[in-house]
């Protein structure tokens, strides 16, 4: 077992989380979107009665079991409801987070410290994060970590019990993940959105070798899942399509003759329900990535690739 050190605690729950304002979100946003108090607070409140220990695992287990407690308890009507909780799924975390630690050598660097060669890229689908983890690659000697590639071999070694949502979604047919349930309901079911093997991609990325930097990228590389881990914040940036711009990558890619959307009954129905499922997590990741100053570049049909491209790399900072 690995002691956490006081900085790795307090990375794991220190940015303050504000209450949103109905009125500047979409309609479609508002229900269940506000957390109460802030984020510190919360913690500091499940923290009260816990031992001060050497053991920084076992007051981080401790706080976390209090914080879960207490978000269970919450009325629903004054919490953000399943993915969208931070608090929620920060809870999740932090069981991922301190299995990855507890299987590390004693006297190892701690995981921000383990993960400091990656680069992280996320954002939602069709913003062009794998063109810009491969450019970026050719261009300034990294390798590439696509999370999308791994989803197979994940689902596989995840325990049924660890991973609820993807077992409801295997069990639906294809109309019934995509045709006959609405946005909103596929956005909050979905279970790579809840993090859903998220630690099996911080266990692939530990095992890899640190003599060369790694870019990581895709979907599944959700802002508060990864803000803990970052030993630098520039190392991380998001990706969120305009509407427009993501309808053209889907066209591109076949639309309604593309893949699973082709295996409904009715794809363009089914598209059309990607497409707003999207675009609600896609901003969901915007009030993510500014609650948690966190880097997120917008895609539009009038940004050119190349110039993409170098937005990203200025904002890791790979430009010099």
């Amino acid at each position: 077992m690995v002691a956490l050190e006081a900085d790795d605690a307090s990375v794991l729950w220190s940015s303050p989380i504000s209450p949103e304002d109905p009125a500047s979100l979409p309609q479609r946003h508002i229900a269940g979107l506000h957390d109460v108090g802030s984020y510190r607070d919360q913690i500091a409140a499940a923290s009260r009665g816990c031992p001060t220990s050497a053991d920084n695992i076992r007051v981080i287990d401790c706080t976390w079991r209090n914080a879960a407690r207490r978000y269970a308890g919450l009325d629903p009507s004054t919490r953000r409801q399943g993915s969208g909780s931070i608090l929620g799924r920060q809870t999740k975390l932090r069981g991922d987070t301190l299995h990855s630690a507890r299987n590390q050598p004693a006297g190892s660097k701690t995981l921000p410290q383990r993960l400091a060669h990656v680069y992280w890229i996320g954002g939602g689908s069709g913003s062009g994060k794998s063109t810009v983890a491969r450019r970026l690659a050719d261009q300034y000697g990294l390798s590439v970590y696509d999370t999308d590639a791994a989803m197979p071999e994940h689902a596989r070694r995840m325990p049924a019990e660890t991973a609820p949502y993807l077992r409801k979604f295997a069990d639906m047919d294809m109309n019934d993940r995509w045709v006959n349930r609405a946005p909103a309901d596929m956005l909050e079911t979905f279970h790579w959105y809840h993090g859903e093997g998220f630690d099996q991609i911080i266990s692939d990325l530990l095992n890899l070798s640190t003599a060369q930097p790694v870019v990581a990228e895709g979907f599944r590389l959700l802002p508060d899942f990864v803000q803990p881990l970052l030993a630098e914040r520039r190392r991380a940036v998001w990706l969120l399509p305009s509407p427009q711009f993501r309808r053209d990558v889907f066209d591109s890619r076949g639309g309604t003759t593309w893949g699973f959307i082709a295996k409904t009954s009715d794809p363009q129905r089914a598209l059309h329900n990607l497409l707003e499922r999207d675009a609600m997590f896609t901003d969901r990741l915007a009030r993510q990535t500014t609650q948690l100053a966190l880097t997120a570049l917008a895609a539009d049909v009038g940004t050119g690739e190349d110039d993409f491209v170098q937005q990203v790399a200025r904002a890791f900072g790979l430009d010099g």
